[in-house]
């Protein structure tokens, strides 16, 4: 009989951090004018992971660190940069194959800054790399007549696919005057909602960009500019789908048009739009089993394997007042702000509640009484509980924050005050366990039950499932003697079970 028994095999995917490096990578930057400069007021540094590559027992990574650096000279002009500095990263990873599935997160986790007649920037990356893993079992699926079998549903997921797309923003918006310059120009784009149904991924977001200009009279402006925008990507169809998205400026621009005594300011960007695409596969495995006519040996194994759960988006306002030191000029009116950064610093979850939390980094450009443009670095430490229950519980979280609109007030001559809109995307992930008969063993036959009558104790929770292998009998036989039995058993009692003796 035991060659009767049917075997086969789940599989199930999930994303595992595989490899983490620090890769140092030092920028050098000469006055663009040969005039001397004397003051460095902002320093915005972007990295981004241009492509990374999987080997044997390796991952090949290519970045791109961007910068945006404003500075006085000599003269008290402003100045403004814009450069970029390319890198490699090699990182022995073994469990990566040639036909690995990878994906990096990046970020800065030191950066430093010398000045003596050429700006000197040294930065510490830090590379996580992701692979998705497959775990697969082998599992009892089917058994023959004299066997009964106890059978659960479990899912388990598939990465399907990621979905890239480059989504086209342009925006006007008016300068409120004649532009002397562009100083500096950000951008950064949220991900707002996402949905999938009839083999349509719908995405919609938005792009916050932010310019700090100077009219022609010498008086400065900082425009925040808002656009929202929709993406729509190919999905698989006919299967049970789970979507994340996550979106990051490849692109962007700042063009002025208009009249000559009303410029016309106009953002263009390109959003790549990721989405990754978790297929939930139903699989049903035989759970528990016994035999009418033979002693059996039942080897079980654990699939143990994270599970994404769900993803959140939302906002949150923060603020915060920030007092300049003793040693810096008295604020005398604010000119802007500059590269405004939302970063994570740790997120939590448990059964009644998530936390994020994190600082709000940015540079505010203010003028003192003597006319001469000063900086400030500005961090604001935020706690925020995510309202979203959807991802309380027993959970591991990851995910990203934005800056969105933010305002900066001054208050009195050394206190200014902030005011922000940050944005997050949260995705929750947990482990899931699911135990599955993976081989039986069919030993000797059992010894024919002689009694007319066995009689069975019930216990408090007890199934029909749990009696009718105690007895050794057919879930129907116990139903048909004991029509009264309630499952689970709440009030513990005797079953019966009649036989006929030949």
């Amino acid at each position: 009989m035991a060659d009767e028994l049917k075997y086969g095999e789940i599989k199930t995917q999930y994303k595992k951090l595989v490899a983490s490096s620090q890769v140092m990578v030092d920028f050098n930057v000469e006055s663009k004018d040969g005039k001397r400069i004397t003051k460095i007021l902002s320093i915005v540094t972007d990295p981004k992971v241009t492509a990374v590559d999987a080997l044997n027992g390796e991952c090949v990574i290519n970045g791109r660190v961007n910068y945006k650096i404003l500075y006085l000279n000599e003269d008290n002009e402003i100045v403004s940069l814009d450069y970029f500095s390319d890198y490699k990263d090699k990182i022995s990873a073994k469990e990566v194959l040639p036909n690995s599935r990878l994906t990096v997160n990046t970020d800065i986790v030191d950066i430093t800054i010398n000045e003596d007649g050429i700006i000197s920037i040294s930065l510490v990356i830090e590379n996580n790399v992701y692979a998705i893993t497959q775990e697969a079992l082998p599992v009892l699926k089917a058994v023959p007549d004299n066997y009964f079998d106890e059978r659960r549903t479990i899912t388990v997921q598939n990465y399907a696919d990621t979905v890239k797309s480059l989504a086209e923003v342009v925006e006007e918006a008016s300068a409120d005057g004649t532009v002397g310059r562009i100083l500096m120009f950000d951008t950064t784009a949220i991900i707002d909602k996402v949905s999938a149904g009839n083999g349509i991924i719908t995405v919609e977001g938005t792009l916050f960009a932010n310019v700090l200009y100077t009219y022609s009279d010498g008086n400065y402006e900082n425009k925040q500019i808002t656009v929202p925008f929709t993406e729509e990507q190919p999905a698989p169809a006919g299967t049970t789908l789970q979507v994340f998205s996550e979106a990051e400026i490849k692109t962007s621009k700042v063009v002025l048009a208009g009249t000559e005594d009303n410029n016309i300011i106009r953002i263009e960007a390109a959003i790549e739009i990721a989405s990754t695409v978790i297929a939930n596969l139903e699989e049903e495995v035989v759970a528990d089993v016994f035999s009418i006519t033979h002693e059996i040996n039942t080897h079980t194994e654990k699939l143990v394997a994270d599970k994404y759960y769900d993803s959140v988006s939302f906002g949150e306002n923060v603020g915060g007042t920030i007092n300049l030191e003793d040693n810096m000029p008295a604020i005398n009116n604010i000119l802007g702000y500059l590269g405004a950064r939302n970063n994570i610093a740790s997120l939590k979850s448990s059964a009644d509640k998530a936390v994020v939390e994190g600082i709000l980094s940015l540079t505010v450009l203010y003028r003192d009484s003597e006319e001469t443009v000063n900086s400030v670095g500005v961090e604001i430490p935020y706690s925020v509980n995510i309202k979203d229950s959807a991802i309380f519980g027993d959970f591991t979280l990851e995910g990203k924050g934005k800056a969105g609109i933010i305002n900066v007030k001054r208050r009195r001559d050394r206190e200014l005050e902030v005011l922000a809109e940050l944005h997050f995307n949260i995705r929750a992930y947990g482990k899931d366990t699911a135990q599955v008969i993976s081989e039986v063993e069919e030993l000797e036959a059992k010894a024919v039950n002689g009694s007319a009558v066995s009689i069975y104790n019930t216990g408090e929770g007890e199934t029909l499932w749990d009696i009718a292998k105690a007895l050794s009998c057919t879930p129907d036989a116990v139903l048909q003697q004991n029509e009264d039995l309630v499952f689970p058993v709440k009030n513990p009692g005797r079953v019966m079970l009649y036989r006929v003796l030949e």
